[in-house]
């Protein structure tokens, strides 16, 4: 009972930081957009889902292009259900990236779509912090 309630405390730890340090970064994106990102027109190029053919599992993709300082840039972001099903190929969308660093760049109002990493991140752990609270009373 012991090694089966560590083995998945460690399991969903492990998990649970993947999917913190996911959100985190998501998070820090956005953060450097807002604070010193420009906005600019860019163009959907494609869209698919890295789970196979199906659009209802994400994660949902697209490509984008815009031009800044007279050079293309060409960005894969991932995006949410919603933006994916209404996404078209050659639709106009408005970007925001980094002066700096073109490449940092995301779809104005999909620049953290993974902001629920955090919050799956937290559950994860006060439940392993339940499960050995559990594991730890049951052996006194």
């Amino acid at each position: 009972m012991n090694s089966t309630i560590l083995g998945f405390v460690f399991v969903s730890s492990l998990l649970g930081l993947g999917f913190g340090i996911k959100g985190l970064l998501s998070y820090d994106v956005a953060s450097r957009l807002r604070a010193a990102g420009v906005e600019t027109e860019g163009t959907i190029l494609r869209r698919w889902t890295t789970s196979g053919t199906r659009s209802t599992k994400g994660p949902w993709m697209v490509e984008f292009r815009f031009e800044t300082h007279g050079s293309e840039r060409i960005i894969k972001q991932e995006v949410s259900a919603g933006f994916y099903e209404n996404a078209k190929v050659g639709e106009s969308v408005t970007v925001r990236y980094i002066p700096a660093n073109p490449y940092v760049a995301r779809i104005v109002g999909e620049e953290n779509t993974f902001a629920g990493g955090c919050y799956v991140a937290v559950g994860i752990l006060v439940l392993d912090v339940i499960l050995l609270g559990i594991m730890i009373a049951t052996t006194m």
